[in-house]
């Protein structure tokens, strides 16, 4: 196993918001109605790279327990609400992390990643976070490449 390269944001919290592309929006996931798109979007992840992504663990990680809150955006497909991507903002105290970003293959390099990822720093900074910490692995070029271009820098 490979030691997880450890990034953290390195400048003010605000990212800001682009507008989303045609085709797409960001909203809150509500576990109790979102639980099939979020298996389904990870479907459509499956394996990225040499990690297979599987529902349970994802949907075990979106339930808040005793010192852990964790909010969720879900961006979606306009023309049939398929999840095309989801996000998780980890609070602990006043630690704020983001624990998943997952986009569907046919949607990477078209912003939701950069939405989801300012959704969840707005939602930090609001909270009164001065930064957000987020784990990614040397082997995975390209997610080191989107957390180093979104401003995040190693810890």
């Amino acid at each position: 196993m490979t030691d997880p390269l450890v990034l953290r944001f390195r400048r003010d919290l605000d990212l800001g918001l682009p507008a989303p592309t045609a085709g797409w929006r960001v909203r809150r996931l509500d576990l109790a109605t979102d639980a099939a798109a979020v298996t389904a979007l990870v479907a459509a992840v499956g394996t990225d790279g040499d990690v297979q992504v599987r529902p349970e663990g994802i949907m075990g990680e979106l339930a808040d327990r005793p010192g852990r809150r964790v909010r969720v955006w879900l961006a979606e497909d306009h023309g049939g609400g398929a999840a095309v991507g989801i996000v998780t903002l980890v609070s602990a105290g006043p630690r704020h992390s983001l624990g998943w970003l997952l986009v569907a293959p046919a949607f990477r390099r078209r912003g939701v990643a950069t939405r989801l990822v300012g959704e969840a720093l707005a939602a930090a900074r609001a909270a009164g976070g001065r930064e957000v910490w987020v784990e990614t692995h040397r082997r995975w070029p390209a997610a080191v490449a989107l957390w180093r271009g979104l401003g995040f820098e190693p810890a």
